[in-house]
């Protein structure tokens, strides 16, 4: 009866044997699959990461050179504006001319009309009453050198009546050519003005776009980088299980403390 009884047990013991012997291969086969499994998403994760690092790198590199541009624009901002600054003062500075210009041009149009007019007095009483006074005034000499005199004198008279007219139109063309050019240079500096102004338009724009796109860089680069933190916080987790599993995975095995039963 009792060898009976022993000859049960020891079927029991091989049978537990080889039931852990199996679970053990089991366990060892599912183990290597799991550590194949985690480290090839280890390896995915690590290709992500070198993806991400490069994209960070790409979009600081634009930032720094939309950083670059936008002070370059700036720059030039500040020279368009000093220019047209310029450009005000030198414009008031010829209006102000300008102003002085028509000013002697009017004084000279005034100085014009009215030696014209004592010409044409003088001209209108010689016509209707003769030279009776320039004629008592040669007749009236004492001797032919008084004669004389008196007719340089009178002489003298006439050209500077012609003088003083032909003065006054010379002044006048003068003052007009002057007013002419100051013209042509507030044209000019108008039109210089408006080219700047639109210019300076025209980087304002150039300015809020390139801000526009350094605003969206910044913000892409801050997406790649938490990205990228989260891919190298699930690869140190990834890293840990692994090695954990190689540690379990290289202990003390069972079958190596499995003795199979004798029968004795």
């Amino acid at each position: 009866m009792l060898s009976f009884l022993r000859d049960i047990l020891r079927g029991k013991i091989r049978y537990l044997f080889l039931l852990l012997l199996i679970l053990f291969t089991l366990e060892n086969v599912f183990g290597k699959d799991v550590i194949k499994q985690k480290q090839e998403e280890l390896n995915s994760i690590k290709q992500r990461m070198n993806i991400q690092k490069t994209l960070v790198e790409q979009a600081k590199s634009k930032e720094r050179n939309l950083v670059r541009e936008i002070n370059t624009i700036d720059q030039e901002i500040e020279i368009t504006s000093r220019r047209i600054e310029e450009l005000e003062r030198h414009l008031n500075q010829v209006l102000v001319l300008k102003k002085e210009a028509e000013r002697r041009l009017n004084i000279a149009q005034k100085d014009l009309r009215s030696s014209r007019e004592r010409l044409g007095e003088k001209l209108f009483l010689i016509y209707r009453y003769g030279n009776t006074e320039y004629l008592e005034l040669l007749l009236g000499a004492r001797d032919p050198y008084d004669f004389l005199t008196r007719c340089r004198f009178l002489s003298q008279l006439a050209k500077e009546d012609a003088l003083l007219v032909r003065s006054i139109q010379d002044e006048m063309a003068n003052v007009d050519r002057w007013r002419k050019e100051l013209n042509d240079k507030e044209r000019d500096i108008k039109a210089t003005r408006e080219e700047l102004l639109s210019k300076q338009k025209f980087l304002a724009e150039k300015k809020d776009e390139r801000n526009r796109l350094l605003a969206q860089t910044v913000s892409e680069r801050v997406s790649y980088e938490r990205a990228l933190k989260e891919l190298e916080e699930s690869s140190r987790v990834l890293e840990a299980l692994i090695r954990r599993l190689q540690q379990t995975a290289q202990g003390p095995g069972l079958v190596g403390n499995l003795h199979w039963p004798t029968t004795g």
